[in-house]
């Protein structure tokens, strides 16, 4: 069941391109406006406006419109498989595949404004991009968080091979955090504003929920997390335990200063709230004071966590 159905195949030109593969490989959001990329393994791109409808009234859910499309990169030689669109007055697009011939990472960033495209390869294989379009930070195949420190584009859509025979990958890439194991979604949280400090944090296949500030200093959080969603003073994170956790993000740069324990302890002032088993974070949307869970059943509901209720009622009484 669907509030919308919003149809998307490659155009009739590109149909000789993915004919084995007319489902997208990824589907992203972008994080400033109300936009949704879709990505072929080919390279072929989608970039729709979705005008979704805020206000409470009949009518259709959304009334989506194409804005662009594009094939990134080449189109034999990188099979492309993530995506993420940034909007800074442009959409920025970001995708990430790997290329046939050496095995490497690819990555293309292309201006929809202009057109410019610019290509770069990353030292590693099976590389992913962190989620909510973040500039030049990569995860690597061991859970190390990088940064591109030097690379060499060509502004002309030419792919310049960068790889580790070129230079020495000290000087190719920056390690600023690190998990003890790849992580499927990763996101970059800001603590401080003023100071920029920035903390990563992640989960696991295995279920376990990483924070890491720097290469050497990382924590497990816990070990048998189900999903996890970031808002602007937690991380809220569901248990197998038929739990749903609320880590204040003004905690952790403390916590991960501590000495780390022999077993994984949530700390008592975490609040914590139960949920139906096998319950499911699909949203938080901290405005509202909500938090929507998927049941097992495919259902969605809706909840009013008291941290998010409680988060909300003090900023009131500070304004």
């Amino acid at each position: 069941m669907s509030s919308y159905q919003l149809p998307v195949y490659p155009e009739p030109s590109l149909t000789t391109l993915t004919p084995s593969a007319p489902t997208p490989t990824h589907v992203t959001f972008s994080p400033e406006n109300d936009a949704m990329g879709v990505l072929w393994e080919h390279g072929y791109i989608e970039l729709w406006e979705l005008n979704t409808r805020l206000v409470p009234g009949p009518g259709k859910i959304m009334n989506p419109s194409k804005v662009w499309s594009c094939v990134v990169g080449d189109k034999k030689s990188v099979r492309w498989r993530q995506l993420s669109i940034k909007f800074d007055g442009t959409y920025i697009i970001t995708a990430l595949g790997t290329g046939l011939r050496d095995q490497y990472d690819t990555i293309s960033t292309l201006s929809v404004k202009d057109g410019n495209e610019n290509l770069f390869q990353l030292p590693f294989q099976n590389c992913r991009l962190l989620n909510g379009a973040v500039d030049n930070i990569y995860q690597g195949p061991d859970g190390a968080i990088f940064q591109c420190k030097s690379f060499l584009v060509h502004s002309n859509c030419q792919l310049f091979y960068l790889s580790p025979l070129d230079q020495r990958e000290d000087e190719l890439v920056l390690p600023i955090a690190r998990f003890l194991e790849f992580c499927v979604n990763v996101y970059q949280i800001t603590v401080d504003v003023s100071t920029q400090e920035v903390l990563y944090v992640g989960l696991s296949k295995t279920g376990k929920l990483y924070v890491s500030k720097s290469d050497e200093i990382h924590r497990t959080i816990s070990t048998n997390a189900t999903s996890f969603t970031v808002v602007p003073s937690f991380i809220i994170f569901t248990t197998n335990m038929h739990e749903a956790l609320f880590a204040p993000i003004s905690t952790l740069p403390a916590l991960l200063n501590e000495e780390a324990p022999a077993a994984v302890d949530v700390p008592p002032e975490w609040p914590v709230r139960k949920v139906e088993r096998g319950s499911r974070i699909v949203v938080a949307v901290p405005s509202t004071m909500s938090l929507v869970l998927q049941m097992p059943r495919g259902n969605l509901e809706t909840i009013n966590p008291r941290p998010l209720v409680m988060e909300v009622v003090k900023q009131d009484l500070d304004a």
